[in-house]
């Protein structure tokens, strides 16, 4: 019996789905992802997580942010993005400014994770807006009609998704927006920031 379940736990701890989230909170709130509280010092992240991997590099969406991003020591995989200040991001210490993850353990209280389909999202938050300004980096994001929280973002992406757009726009070039989008979009990745970012 104990052979039988060792080697049913070494099966499933190779999902970081199962064992990973066994160890930690996976719920997204607009204050945190999982143990990532926002405000919160890089210090007390390490004390709640287990064995992890710490490697930092400029932030893609925000040239004023340094992210540390965190991963599974064991599979690789990666946890979540934390956003340092320019001055600690290198050690990745310090205090968390925001945090964003592309790891489907992670989920909102209504259930909407990264993989989550826009269509369903829309469910439980109305309908999506997707936009992306030219002038401002271009980064594609989802706001939805009814609430959600504002420091709360979301980022799109479909299947197949080369160079395209998620969204399905009428013009190209500076501030566009629409409630149109690719077959099987879905949510790519989920962040929350202070609200005073």
């Amino acid at each position: 019996m104990k052979k039988t379940l060792v080697i049913i736990l070494t099966f499933l701890c190779g999902n970081i789905s199962f064992c990973f989230a066994q160890n930690i909170n996976t719920l997204i709130t607009e204050k945190s992802i999982g143990p990532v509280k926002i405000g919160d010092s890089m210090t007390n992240l390490k004390k709640l997580l287990p064995p992890a991997e710490y490697n930092y590099k400029t932030d893609d969406l925000d040239a004023d942010f340094y992210k540390c991003v965190i991963s599974n020591k064991k599979t690789g995989d990666e946890l979540f993005s934390v956003s340092l200040s320019e001055e600690t991001y290198q050690e990745c210490d310090g205090l968390i400014l925001g945090a964003d993850t592309t790891n489907k353990i992670f989920k909102t209280a209504e259930g909407i994770g990264v993989t989550s389909l826009i269509a369903d999202a829309e469910k439980k938050y109305g309908k999506a807006t997707l936009s992306y300004n030219t002038e401002n980096g271009s980064i594609e994001d989802i706001a939805f009609e009814k609430s959600h929280p504002e420091n709360m973002y979301f980022l799109p992406s479909f299947p197949g998704r080369k160079y395209e757009t998620t969204g399905i726009y009428k013009y190209e070039g500076g501030y566009q927006k629409t409630t149109t989008y690719q077959k099987g979009a879905y949510i790519k990745v989920i962040g929350v920031t202070s609200p005073n970012n």
